[in-house]
């Protein structure tokens, strides 16, 4: 069985960055790669064998691994999970079989035949790696070795998953927002202070936030929309107020009483914040400071530099 994705990703990391294979993909592989998968940012590639390229990459701030082979046929699809995204039947498999463990790293792995589930458990310094179907079938069990040189990399992998733990919302909130977006999927949830939580998710191909607070009780939505969006009073506003401004990014912001337009326009070097309700009326205007300005400038060119790889 193939290491979880998340073990061995400093370890391809530098193999990938050392070896210089991203110029040697063959025009097959990267076709089929953006076919598949066309949100994907922060593309790595390597060579997994004489006939076999992987990519790691992120879509939606998540690590995902594919493999592909030289003729750009798609092979398998790796990526990370939550506990509270494994079914109920993997989770009884591994209660009856690994009570005394606990999980450090679940993993879907997805492939042509199907899709399984592939698990790092613990119990003290003892780790084991298993696969089971979605059924709950146990297909494959290995046990880890050489776990004194693990140590740390153990510490940095339970201190994610507690991390990710510590963002799982109440059942009050997960409810309310299952039922408000029953059609939302890839959903990743914050906390966004004390008393609110935040889940940015996907939508009928759309990216959305939306905030809940404790109780389950919705606050606002906010989701990106094109230009052909755009009011015609909050469009005369932009043409009039801020001609020869480029729209960087435009997004509709709703609350139970209130709708507003949320743009981030360009001048040059300056850079404003406005929101302009449907009527056209600038509610909000703020400019970037200079400093923030150059932080967002250095950002924006290493994501294009890294999305161009």
């Amino acid at each position: 069985m193939k290491n979880l994705m998340i073990i061995s990703m400093l370890f391809s990391t530098m193999l990938f960055t050392a070896c210089g294979q991203k110029d040697n993909v063959p025009a097959k592989v990267k076709t089929a790669f953006t076919e598949k998968f066309p949100d994907a940012k922060k593309v790595e590639w390597g060579k997994e064998n004489a006939t076999e390229w992987e990519a790691e990459f992120k879509i939606n701030n998540q690590d995902y691994s594919a493999n592909f082979n030289s003729n750009g046929s798609w092979k398998e699809t790796e990526y990370r999970i939550k506990k509270s995204d494994i079914p109920e039947a993997v989770q009884s498999t591994v209660s009856e079989n690994y009570g005394d463990y606990t999980l450090v790293i679940a993993e879907v792995s997805e492939t042509a035949k199907g899709k399984v589930f592939e698990l790092l458990l613990k119990n003290g310094g003892k780790k084991t790696e298993v696969v089971i179907y979605p059924n709950g079938q146990l297909v494959k069990q290995q046990a880890e070795e050489n776990e004194e040189a693990d140590k740390a990399d153990n510490k940095e992998e339970n201190d994610e998953v507690e991390s990710a733990e510590a963002n799982n919302p109440s059942k009050k909130v997960e409810i309310a927002f299952n039922k408000k977006f029953p059609k939302a999927n890839k959903v990743e949830w914050g906390k966004e202070s004390t008393s609110e939580w935040e889940a940015e998710f996907k939508m009928d191909g759309k990216d959305y936030s939306a905030n809940f607070d404790n109780e389950g009780n919705w606050k606002e939505t906010e989701y990106a929309i094109n230009k052909t969006d755009i009011p015609t009073a909050v469009k005369t506003v932009l043409d009039s107020q801020y001609k020869g401004y480029d729209i960087e990014e435009a997004e509709l912001s709703e609350k139970a009483k209130s709708k507003m337009f949320e743009f981030h326009l360009k001048h040059g070097v300056t850079r404003i914040e406005v929101a302009i309700s449907p009527d056209g009326k600038v509610v909000k205007k703020e400019a970037k400071e200079e400093n923030e300005e150059k932080g967002d400038t250095e950002n924006e060119e290493d994501e294009g530099s890294s999305d161009n790889d």
